[in-house]
């Protein structure tokens, strides 16, 4: 886990995030939908998720405008919630900034990978080091619970 950055947000096991260190209090209805929105961005990948495939998974049955709108005020209100910095939209895609917030499953991800390239390569003792921090973030299943 990197300790410099400011947001952490755990997907195995239960669901949290913490801002700095301290954990975001209860989840009252402001921050239901824009959390729920921070589970789909890291669900569909966290990097160039297009809008039109969050906005199916949390709206499915809104308008194409009236999604987009919706979609909108709840990025701004997820923003206010763990940092405007954390996520970034570029050509009507949404992403994860790694600099700001860091997600175990995507780490999970790129650890995975690089037992991976170390495996392919022939390089067992480097695979076996690699592999350390992945046992480590593996707490349980991905947002166990959270979408039924």
């Amino acid at each position: 886990m990197s300790a410099t950055t400011p947001i952490q947000v755990f997907t195995f096991g239960r669901f949290r995030v913490l801002k700095e260190g301290e954990p975001l209090l209860a989840m009252g209805e402001t921050q239901k939908r824009p959390l729920d929105l921070l589970k789909t961005l890291v669900a569909l990948g966290g990097e160039a998720v297009p809008e039109e495939q969050i906005c199916e998974a949390l709206w499915p049955d809104s308008e194409g405008d009236a999604a987009k709108s919706t979609l909108g005020a709840t990025l701004s209100r997820l923003r206010k919630i763990i940092g405007s910095d954390a996520v970034r939209t570029r050509l009507g895609q949404i992403s994860i900034d790694s600099r700001h917030c860091w997600v175990d499953s995507l780490a999970f991800g790129e650890a995975i990978a690089s037992v991976g390239r170390a495996t392919e390569q022939g390089r067992a003792e480097e695979a076996y080091t690699a592999m350390q921090p992945v046992l480590s973030l593996y707490r349980g299943p991905f947002l166990d619970g959270e979408f039924e």
